[in-house]
């Protein structure tokens, strides 16, 4: 299931608001949330319970649940360079292209193009897989998906 940002930010909104589908369906588009001034107290609890990503999902089970079966791409990066045009037409099956990193050299992790993180390239049976070696807080990640 892929889902585009406009649904991602409307089910932010649902889970933050703590209302259901129906009522931001009634309610129009998602936007940004108003934090009315003569609620202070309310608009504090509500912005401490989105800033703890591991609260519980016993609030609003349904819809952060909803969130966190959402697909993003994961991006594990061994390189990146640049090069001339001509390089890329003159491309045959068989061509090598060299990369200024040793083989050894942690490999980026990024989410939605966002670096979260580093790994070291492994084996996992006939597959390769990323050992993290680095990776960024909870709160640094989330924001790596445009929330």
């Amino acid at each position: 299931m892929f889902v585009d940002q406009a649904a991602i930010d409307e089910l932010l909104a649902q889970a933050a608001a703590g209302v259901g589908p129906a009522a931001v369906a009634e309610a129009g588009p998602a936007r940004p949330l108003e934090r009315p001034s003569a609620a202070p107290a309310a608009a504090s609890a509500r912005s401490a319970r989105m800033a703890d990503p591991g609260r519980s999902t016993t609030e609003h089970p349904g819809n952060l649940a909803r969130i966190l079966r959402i697909r993003v791409p994961l991006i594990a990066e061994l390189a990146r360079r640049k090069i001339a045009i001509s390089t890329i037409r003159a491309m045959t099956n068989g061509s090598i292209l060299e990369f200024e990193r040793a083989v050894e050299a942690p490999v980026g992790l990024l989410i939605n193009n966002h670096a979260i993180g580093e790994g070291v390239v492994v084996r996992v049976g006939e597959v390769f897989g990323l050992r993290i070696a680095q990776i960024g807080g909870a709160r640094q990640r989330i924001k790596s998906m445009g929330c």
